[in-house]
Protein backbone atom coordinates (compact mmCIF):
# COMPACT_ATOMS: atom_id res chain seq x y z
CA UNK A 1 0.00 0.00 0.00
CA UNK A 2 2.75 2.97 0.53
CA UNK A 3 5.63 3.48 -1.73
CA UNK A 4 8.20 5.87 -1.86
CA UNK A 5 10.27 7.40 0.99
CA UNK A 6 8.53 10.00 3.46
CA UNK A 7 10.67 10.23 6.51
CA UNK A 8 8.27 10.61 9.88
CA UNK A 9 8.63 12.10 12.76
CA UNK A 10 9.56 10.47 16.15
CA UNK A 11 8.91 12.62 19.22
CA UNK A 12 10.78 12.39 22.27
CA UNK A 13 8.17 10.77 23.69
CA UNK A 14 8.25 7.98 21.18
CA UNK A 15 4.88 8.97 19.26
CA UNK A 16 5.25 8.65 15.66
CA UNK A 17 3.78 11.40 13.40
CA UNK A 18 2.31 9.64 10.32
CA UNK A 19 3.60 11.40 7.14
CA UNK A 20 1.21 13.16 5.29
CA UNK A 21 1.30 10.92 1.96
CA UNK A 22 0.55 8.45 4.07
CA UNK A 23 -1.96 9.84 5.94
CA UNK A 24 -3.69 10.44 2.92
CA UNK A 25 -3.48 7.03 1.71
CA UNK A 26 -5.28 5.90 4.51
CA UNK A 27 -7.57 8.10 4.59
CA UNK A 28 -8.81 7.47 0.91
CA UNK A 29 -8.99 3.94 2.21
CA UNK A 30 -10.82 4.65 5.02
CA UNK A 31 -8.11 3.04 7.49
CA UNK A 32 -7.39 3.59 10.85
CA UNK A 33 -6.21 -0.03 12.13
CA UNK A 34 -2.79 -0.50 11.95
CA UNK A 35 -0.33 -3.30 13.13
CA UNK A 36 3.18 -1.63 14.42
CA UNK A 37 5.92 -4.73 14.89
CA UNK A 38 9.35 -5.36 14.00
CA UNK A 39 11.29 -8.56 13.01
CA UNK A 40 14.90 -7.06 14.14
CA UNK A 41 14.14 -5.02 17.07
CA UNK A 42 16.00 -1.73 14.90
CA UNK A 43 12.91 -1.27 12.62
CA UNK A 44 9.27 -0.66 13.32
CA UNK A 45 7.02 -2.14 10.65
CA UNK A 46 3.76 -0.26 9.91
CA UNK A 47 0.92 -2.07 8.13
CA UNK A 48 -2.80 -1.29 7.91
CA UNK A 49 -4.24 -4.07 10.08
CA UNK A 50 -6.24 -5.83 7.27
CA UNK A 51 -2.70 -5.91 5.03
CA UNK A 52 -0.97 -7.54 7.75
CA UNK A 53 -3.79 -10.14 8.71
CA UNK A 54 -3.38 -11.07 4.65
CA UNK A 55 0.36 -11.43 4.88
CA UNK A 56 0.45 -13.28 8.73
CA UNK A 57 -1.94 -15.84 6.89
CA UNK A 58 0.27 -16.41 3.48
CA UNK A 59 3.16 -16.80 5.43
CA UNK A 60 1.80 -19.01 7.62
CA UNK A 61 1.19 -21.49 4.68
CA UNK A 62 4.86 -20.99 4.16
CA UNK A 63 6.12 -21.36 7.65
CA UNK A 64 6.14 -25.18 7.86
CA UNK A 65 9.67 -26.51 7.54
CA UNK A 66 10.66 -22.90 6.92
CA UNK A 67 12.79 -21.73 9.86
CA UNK A 68 13.18 -18.25 8.49
CA UNK A 69 9.62 -17.79 8.16
CA UNK A 70 8.67 -19.29 11.16
CA UNK A 71 11.29 -17.37 13.15
CA UNK A 72 9.78 -13.88 11.48
CA UNK A 73 6.28 -14.53 12.78
CA UNK A 74 7.75 -15.63 15.93
CA UNK A 75 9.28 -12.03 16.34
CA UNK A 76 6.55 -9.98 14.36
CA UNK A 77 4.03 -11.68 16.87
CA UNK A 78 5.77 -11.22 20.00
CA UNK A 79 6.59 -8.07 19.77
CA UNK A 80 3.44 -6.86 17.49
CA UNK A 81 0.55 -4.72 18.10
CA UNK A 82 -2.81 -3.26 16.88
CA UNK A 83 -2.80 0.40 17.09
CA UNK A 84 -5.55 3.42 16.20
CA UNK A 85 -4.12 6.79 14.77
CA UNK A 86 -4.81 9.09 16.96
CA UNK A 87 -6.52 12.51 16.68
CA UNK A 88 -3.52 14.33 16.06
CA UNK A 89 -2.44 11.79 13.17
CA UNK A 90 0.05 10.16 15.17
CA UNK A 91 0.40 6.62 16.70
CA UNK A 92 2.21 5.22 19.72
CA UNK A 93 3.59 1.90 19.85
CA UNK A 94 5.59 0.48 23.21
CA UNK A 95 8.63 -0.06 21.65
CA UNK A 96 8.66 2.85 20.26
CA UNK A 97 7.78 4.64 23.26
CA UNK A 98 10.06 2.57 25.51
CA UNK A 99 12.95 3.14 23.24
CA UNK A 100 12.11 6.64 21.20
CA UNK A 101 14.25 7.83 18.49
CA UNK A 102 15.91 4.74 18.18
CA UNK A 103 13.79 2.81 16.23
CA UNK A 104 13.40 3.61 12.75
CA UNK A 105 9.73 3.52 10.72
CA UNK A 106 9.52 1.06 7.64
CA UNK A 107 5.67 1.51 6.49
CA UNK A 108 4.62 -1.62 4.10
Amino acid sequence: MFRGNHPAKIEESGRLKVPVPFKQLLDAANITDLYVTTADGERAQIWPLDEWKKNESRLKKHSVGNKAVKNYLDMTGYHGQEVKMDAQDGLCWGRFCARGRSLRANWR
